[in-house]
């Protein structure tokens, strides 16, 4: 008897040894079993095929996922270095703020300044015409008397008041004396 049909479902077990028949009954019995799983396996197969499309795409999505891992990471170190530049801008922006502030000060005491510069003009003025008088007497030879009123406006922007001073000179007295006497206005 040929090995191919020893397995085969036409055995005939009476023609066997009596040693053999419990062991190709067993066989039979495993080989039935298998085919029972192949069947069943076969539907199977098709949601095996449905798993492994599956898990291809979460295989892409793991991927992109990584990737926007990547993405997130260098977003928020960008976000840090902006951090750190706005910081630094901040502090540069306080500085130029306070420059400006310091200027805008020393800008305003230039305007006060100005402000009194036409009244210091004017006593320059009239202290070039008492001088020029004096002289001009003196070389005449006349002994020279004046009296010089200066008074000045305050200004609106101004930081001290003028102060209102008589300057007279009598005599041989060459330097003139100042007297802060108020003179009626």
């Amino acid at each position: 008897m040929a090995l191919k049909n020893l397995f085969g479902k036409d055995v005939n077990l009476d023609k066997l040894p009596a040693e053999i028949r419990p062991l190709v009954e067993q066989m039979r019995q495993e080989r039935a079993a298998y085919e029972a799983l192949l069947k069943r396996a076969e539907p199977l197969g098709v949601a095996v095929a449905q798993l492994e499309q599956r898990v291809a795409g979460l295989d892409k999505l793991s991927a992109q996922l990584v990737e926007l891992q990547r993405t997130g990471a260098a977003f928020q170190e960008g976000q840090k270095a902006t951090e750190k530049r706005l910081v630094e801008t901040k502090m540069m922006v306080e500085a130029a703020r306070g420059q400006l502030e310091t200027m805008q000060g020393q800008l305003k005491e230039v305007l006060a300044a100005k402000a009194d510069l036409p009244a210091v003009a004017v006593r320059l003025l009239s202290l070039t015409s008492v001088t020029t008088s004096r002289r001009a007497r003196r070389t005449a030879g006349a002994r020279p008397t004046s009296t010089l009123l200066i008074t000045s406006t305050p200004t609106v922007n101004a930081r001290t008041q003028p102060s209102k001073a008589t300057l007279s000179s009598r005599g041989s007295s060459d330097a003139p004396r100042v007297s802060n006497r108020r003179t009626p206005t």
